[in-house]
């Protein structure tokens, strides 16, 4: 006999059910996720059975009560999105292991609280192959942008793709530049930050730099400066969440229209002024350097004359010469005229 798995997260096992693993059992309870899933969730504590935490081969029977805290696994099913969220210009590159796309703003990931089947994850479903979407609830995802983050990234379109990019990842051999509009002016105008980031421990919506944090390093340059804004380019050398938003906030410089880490709305920018600009990492299989550009998309391509630019002018920022090295001269010097922004 089999029980669906109901909204208050508790199951009873049926009187006429025959002694088996508790994973099994789950698994074919739910008929929605894996016994991968499942013995996922078991070892990190999010099951309980008869009010204890148990084991994904411990044996449940007949009477016994199972708990838990919150979904252990979000169905991605393969949805196709009304609004066309990857129309083939999002589509920067692809071949079949490798998908490079230009993420929109306002689209979470992966699936999370809040977020149960309208991800990046759900988008993309079918563009990947030899996955279990119920075994694993990122499949592709080797890095993440935030939700109003627009630009590059990369996604694995298989398994053992997955694996070799996360760990060319986790090596620090994929470069990420980003764009950034920054409150006021940093001194010096390039740098790095060097600042452990975890968990804000008195807002717990927000990451913080906090002593016992994970170490995160951050290069940065400052391409134009205006009296109350500042262009940023940035490099991660770490990928920690939120990492650049909450750097810049520790010095005092948060990114224009990130309200949660202390910047300013403006009219343009009712989110925060991040952009994902340029990726390079080593194809795993061809071994060839690629390199890839996110256009500016609204509401940077609609500021961008407002700050006295246009966008041809960021070519004058060359792939191969770090941007970030303190010899580095303004490329958009000369180009600029008074902004025109103002903060609401």
């Amino acid at each position: 006999m089999k029980e669906e798995i109901n909204p208050t997260r508790t199951i009873r096992v049926p009187a006429d059910h025959v002694r088996t693993r508790l994973d099994r059992f789950l698994s074919e309870a739910s008929q929605t996720a894996s016994r991968t899933s499942w013995q996922r969730a078991i070892r990190s504590g999010l099951v309980r059975l008869n009010g204890k935490s148990a084991r994904p081969s411990e044996m449940v029977e007949a009477g016994d009560e199972i708990r838990w805290t919150e979904a252990p696994i979000v169905e991605a099913t393969r949805l196709v999105s009304p609004l066309d969220a990857f129309a083939p210009e999002r589509i920067l590159y692809q071949d079949r292991d490798v998908l490079v796309i230009d993420k929109p703003k306002d689209l979470v990931v992966h699936p999370s609280r809040g977020h149960h089947q309208d991800t990046l994850v759900h988008y993309l479903l079918p563009w990947l192959s030899d996955v279990d979407p119920m075994g694993d609830f990122r499949p592709g995802i080797i890095h993440r942008l935030d939700k109003d983050t627009t630009g590059c990234m990369i996604v694995a379109r298989t398994p053992e793709i997955k694996e070799m990019m996360a760990r060319a990842i986790a090596e620090r051999r994929i470069d990420r530049l980003y764009l950034a509009l920054s409150e006021g002016q940093l001194e010096p105008r390039t740098g790095t930050i060097e600042a452990p980031v975890g968990r804000d421990p008195k807002n717990r919506l927000r990451m913080a730099v906090v002593r016992d944090g994970k170490f995160a390093l951050t290069h940065f340059t400052t391409v134009a400066a205006w009296p109350h804004f500042s262009l940023l380019l940035l490099k991660l050398t770490t990928g920690r969440t939120h990492q650049i938003r909450v750097h810049l906030s520790s010095l005092g410089h948060p990114l224009v229209g990130d309200e949660l880490y202390g910047g300013h709305r403006l009219a343009q920018f009712e989110t925060q002024a991040l952009h994902a600009w340029r990726i390079a990492f080593t194809h795993p299989r061809d071994g060839e350097r690629r390199h890839f550009e996110a256009p500016l998309p609204p509401p940077w391509s609609i500021v961008w004359p407002h700050l006295g630019l246009i966008e041809s002018d960021l070519n004058a920022v060359p792939w191969n010469q770090e941007p970030w090295t303190p010899d580095l001269r303004n490329p958009l010097e000369g180009a600029l005229a008074a902004s025109s922004l103002a903060f609401y």
